[in-house]
């Protein structure tokens, strides 16, 4: 399970950045940013700081459970990294 200590250091870690597209919070007054796992833990991922990400609404959503997702410019499938993977 993840702590409120997890939250602040992911969220500092990223910058305040969603380590997707790397949009800062400040650009996305409209929603909350989210803390989640970049392997779902249904997929064996764990709470582990490294498998943890700063997201934004429209990553979080988009991403759900899974471990791949479409590329919008190239549409094919590709694996979901957070930046500096």
């Amino acid at each position: 399970m993840t702590t409120a200590a997890d939250r602040r250091f992911v969220r500092q870690r990223a910058g305040r950045r969603c380590e997707y597209r790397r949009m800062h919070e400040d650009d996305e007054p409209f929603f909350a940013f989210h803390l989640e796992h970049v392997i779902a833990r249904q997929h064996g991922g764990t709470d582990e700081l490294d498998n943890l990400a700063w997201s934004c609404h429209g990553c979080n959503e988009s991403k759900g459970p899974n471990l791949a997702s479409v590329d919008e410019v190239s549409g094919r499938a590709t694996q979901r990294l957070k930046v500096g993977s």
